[in-house]
């Protein structure tokens, strides 16, 4: 079976995602995020730590075949006062995470970034579409 490991699974898409692939049952499932969960989803094996403090990645197994990268620092609307967690979980994290990825031997690296990247606009946003960086996008974004 293929490891996958899930960061931020205490938000929105990374609990949704821990819930699917735990319930195909084709998968080893890792969650690393910020605090365990009250109601442990079965099939899933949880990781706490701060993601950007040194060293936090010690603790990931050995291999890993996918990793689904969806944290971001609950402090994303703090700026400029929580700027270094913003920073360490949006930037340094995600360095931390490819190089995890190329020594565990990872197949596959997901990462989600936020839709503040995008021009404004009411259709939903594509890829393709024109990226905003103006000062508007905030710190959270240009991390």
């Amino acid at each position: 079976m293929q490891q996958v490991l899930v960061t931020g699974g205490n938000g929105l898409l990374g609990y949704e995602t821990l819930r699917q692939l735990s319930a195909t049952g084709h998968y080893v499932v890792y969650a690393y995020q910020r605090s365990l969960p009250e109601e442990p989803l079965p099939g899933v094996h949880y990781l706490s730590g701060e993601l950007g403090s040194a060293n936090w990645q010690q603790n990931l197994p050995d291999k890993m075949d996918v990793i689904i990268h969806l944290a971001q620092s609950n402090h994303f609307r703090n700026f400029p006062e929580q700027a270094l967690d913003i920073f360490g979980v949006n930037s340094k994290a995600t360095i931390d995470l490819l190089d995890y990825a190329v020594k565990a031997g990872t197949k596959k690296f997901i990462y989600t970034s936020t839709g503040g990247v995008y021009t404004g606009g009411q259709s939903p946003f594509h890829e393709k579409d024109a990226l905003c960086f103006e000062n508007q996008a905030g710190f959270y974004a240009a991390t």
